[in-house]
């Protein structure tokens, strides 16, 4: 892993265009206006929300059982140190402004979970012949000896002014404490309840 990371040092020296592409063009906090709360609140009640909800739970039971026959709209990612799963917008038949509004209901979801945000931001990366955008929300852990991760991480990802990927990274503690395998499945049992 030390060579990995030592060759990728190497490179970025040799060829300063790589690191440019590493600096954000801009970096703002991620903020709301009324108007956007008001559509927001408005969408939490509407049978497209449950319906976003219906599909992140029935599709995670799936991967579960078999993971082959979830919807090419959703992937699943397990390993030691992280859980994820990865909306593709495109391949589903949900809008992009409803992507929008459930990165928020996870946002406020995830809060009252007790965990608390560290970080909230905007950032437009200039890739080569398009302008990369992800708007991130960083929550941490309060404590992570009950069970929680120790940091989730939800992210909206664009390309020019399109919704690409819409993503959340459950982080696990790096501690010698043995952990329920189950958390990732209660995670999103809270994140997808009404």
């Amino acid at each position: 892993m030390a060579e990995i990371l030592q060759n990728f040092k190497r490179q970025l020296e040799n060829n300063p265009a790589l690191t440019d592409l590493a600096k954000p063009k801009s970096q703002k906090r991620l903020a709301r206006t009324e108007n956007q709360i008001a559509q927001f609140d408005k969408w939490q009640q509407s049978r497209q929300c449950f319906s976003m909800l219906d599909f992140l739970r029935e599709q995670f039971a799936k991967q579960q059982q078999s993971p082959q026959k979830t919807h090419s709209g959703i992937d699943f990612y397990g390993g030691e140190m992280s859980k994820s799963f990865r909306f593709h917008p495109a391949l589903t038949r949900f809008s992009d402004t409803a992507f929008g509004h459930l990165f928020e209901l996870l946002k406020q979801r995830l809060a009252t979970l007790d965990y608390q945000p560290s970080l909230s931001d905007a950032r437009v990366f200039a890739r080569g012949c398009w302008d990369e955008t992800i708007q991130r929300h960083r929550l941490t852990a309060s404590n992570t000896e009950g069970g929680q991760f120790a940091q989730i991480t939800i992210e909206l990802l664009f390309k020019n002014k399109g919704l690409c990927t819409l993503r959340l990274d459950a982080c696990i503690p790096n501690t010698d404490c043995p952990r329920p395998t189950d958390d990732f499945a209660h995670l999103i049992e809270a994140l997808t309840a009404y």
